[in-house]
């Protein structure tokens, strides 16, 4: 059964020469604010692999909520600004962010265990509205091609901060890193079939850890 997701994501970079320690508290304090009210699943982790020159992103914020009105609220909230300024603001030089409303299969939190392949696409200046659908059809359908894949999700980012014109964005999510293999030729055809519309594309993974095993 289908039901509307509404995906945040921030993808940055943290500055060279960091303090562990300070990756470490910001890591903490963004994974915390999965207790907010408003958010469905939210994670923090580094980027597992990534395949956006000239963009060196090392790390990503990845939130679902049902409806855009949580997200303001998790934006607005007094938790979410104090990390934001005392521990993200302050090591991080580079972000990009996008939000995109999408119409899921299956659970809205993704099982232990999983990859996620993040895509965003940054079409050409003065594309038409007909254009931005076909960019969206082509993303939209690569789990009709790829059965390996659990689940897609997809949109036009209506983020109106740190976009940087990437307004079209998608998550893959596989059951591990092994079976996202598949998809690496995909980014090849996403390019082939979108060339004259797309300028630029950022993609990128992250992992979550597998459950632990019990203790007998």
């Amino acid at each position: 059964m289908s039901s509307q997701t509404v995906e945040h994501l921030v993808l940055f970079r943290v500055k060279p020469n960091t303090h562990p320690s300070k990756i470490d508290d910001m890591i903490s304090g963004l994974n915390s604010l999965s207790s907010l009210p408003s958010v469905v699943y939210m994670t923090a982790v580094p980027i597992s692999r990534s395949q956006s020159h000239p963009f060196n992103f090392t790390h990503v914020v990845h939130g679902r909520f049902k409806t855009k009105s949580d997200l303001d609220s998790y934006a607005a909230h007094r938790a979410h600004r104090k990390v934001a300024k005392l521990s993200f603001l302050p090591i991080c030089d580079e972000y990009l962010i996008a939000d995109w409303v999408s119409e899921i299969d299956g659970p809205a939190v993704p099982r232990p265990g999983s990859t996620l392949r993040i895509t965003l696409l940054k079409p050409k200046e003065g594309l038409g509205d007909g254009s931005k659908k076909q960019i969206l059809n082509v993303v939209g359908g690569i789990r009709n091609s790829f059965p390996e894949i659990d689940q897609v999700s997809f949109g036009e980012n209506f983020s109106t901060i740190g976009h940087n014109g990437f307004t079209v964005g998608s998550i893959s999510i596989f059951s591990g890193p092994k079976e996202i293999d598949v998809l690496d030729s995909t980014v090849e055809m996403q390019k082939v079939k979108a060339r004259a519309l797309v300028e630029s594309v950022v993609v990128v993974d992250y992992e979550i850890p597998p459950l632990a095993p019990s203790k007998l």
